[in-house]
C-alpha cells in the first residue's frame, strides 16, 4: 500500500509551479483549519484586514499601494495582478468559508498570508470606552464623531521599529494624534507604518501630517468600497490614531507644545517649518509634522462603516 500523504482537500500547497514560471513565496503547506483559526480569533479584525487589502487590490494605484504584495502571486519577479484578483473573488465570505466545503489552494495560501499576525495584530476594542480614552489624550473638541469600530494595533515583539520606539519612550513623552488617508492606503500603512517621504502634502514642509483634532483628519479620509463579502458594511472610511513622541524634531505649534522646560528659541524653532509654503512658516494649532519615521507608530484604526447595504 502506498504511503498516505496530506489530505489533498484540507491542505493548500504553495509554490508547486514548474521552474520556468516559478512563483515567489513559501513552499510550505497551509491548512484550511489554520486560516479558520486566524479568522476565529477576531472575526471583525479579519474582515477589516480583508477590506483594506481589497481597497488596495482594486485601486488604479495598486502598484504603489498594494505593498506588501502577496509573494505567491509574483511570477519571475512580475506581479500577477489579474490572477490575484481572480482568486480573491472566489472568497465567499467569512461565515461560509469557516463552514468548509469551498477550498481553493491559492485562496487559502492568500488568506493565511494576509491574516497572519505579523508584523502587527489588529484587535477589536470596545468602541465607547476606547474612544473616550483616545479623546482624553488628544483633547476633546467641539466636533468629534465616534467610529463604528475601533481596532488596536499590536506590534510584534520582533519588530525592529517597535523596539526602537519603545526605547525612545523612556526619554520622551508620547501623545496621540489622528492621521487621515484614503482607504486604499491603509493596507500598506498597517503593515509598514507611515513614512514621511510618501506624504503628498507639503504646505508646512516635509513630513507626515497629523492633528490632535479629529475633524482635521476626517477631511482626508473619504469613504471607499469594502470587499464583496464584508459584514462591516458596503463601504468605509478609516482614520489612524498614532502614538507620537514629544521629540524636539516633531514640528508643533508653540501654543501646543507641552515641553515647558524648553527655551523660547527652541519652542519657536520647533513651531516653524523653514520650507513651509506659508508666509510666516508657522505650524498651525493642533497640527503635527513628523519628519523622522521612528518618532511615531500606529496605535488604533477608527473605522466608519456604511451599513446601509451591508451584505
Amino acid at each position: 500500500m502506498a504511503e498516505e500523504g496530506p489530505d489533498p482537500v484540507r491542505t493548500a500547497s504553495v509554490g508547486s509551479e514548474p521552474r520556468s514560471s516559478r512563483r515567489s513565496g513559501s513552499q510550505s503547506s497551509v491548512s484550511v483549519e489554520k486560516v479558520i483559526d486566524l479568522i476565529s480569533k477576531d472575526q471583525a479584525a479579519a474582515d477589516v484586514k480583508l477590506s483594506l487589502f481589497s481597497a488596495a487590490l482594486y485601486s488604479y494605484r495598486y502598484d504603489s499601494v498594494l505593498r506588501p504584495f502577496p509573494p505567491m502571486f509574483t511570477v519571475d519577479g512580475e506581479k500577477d495582478i489579474d490572477s490575484l484578483r481572480a482568486v480573491f473573488l472566489k472568497f465567499p465570505g467569512i461565515d461560509r468559508f469557516c463552514k468548509g466545503g469551498l477550498e481553493d489552494e491559492k485562496l487559502v495560501a492568500l488568506l493565511h498570508w494576509l491574516l497572519n499576525e505579523q508584523p502587527v495584530t489588529l484587535r477589536t476594542k470596545d468602541r465607547e470606552t476606547t474612544f473616550a480614552e483616545i479623546e482624553a489624550r488628544t483633547g476633546r473638541t467641539q466636533y468629534s464623531v465616534a467610529p463604528d469600530y475601533i481596532f488596536q494595533v499590536d506590534h510584534h515583539p520582533s519588530s525592529v521599529a517597535a523596539s526602537k520606539f519603545e526605547q525612545l519612550t523612556s526619554t520622551f513623552k508620547t501623545l496621540l494624534a489622528y492621521h487621515g488617508s484614503r482607504i486604499e492606503n491603509f493596507h500598506s500603512i498597517v503593515h509598514s507604518g507611515l513614512h514621511a517621504h510618501l506624504n503628498k502634502t507639503s504646505l508646512f514642509g516635509y513630513g507626515t501630517y497629523l492633528s490632535t483634532a479629529q475633524s482635521v483628519s476626517m477631511a482626508y479620509s473619504p469613504a471607499g468600497s469594502t470587499w464583496q463579502g464584508s459584514q462591516l458594511g458596503a463601504g468605509m472610511s478609516v482614520i489612524a490614531v498614532c502614538e507620537v513622541l514629544d521629540h524636539p524634531a516633531v514640528k508643533r505649534s508653540e501654543e501646543d507644545q507641552v515641553t515647558s522646560e524648553a527655551s523660547n528659541a527652541v519652542r519657536k524653532q520647533r513651531g516653524t517649518a523653514e520650507e513651509s509654503m506659508t508666509l510666516d512658516g508657522k505650524i498651525p494649532d493642533k497640527y503635527l509634522v513628523v519628519r523622522n519615521n521612528e518618532h511615531l507608530r500606529l496605535a488604533y484604526l477608527l473605522v466608519y462603516a456604511d451599513r446601509r447595504n451591508t451584505r
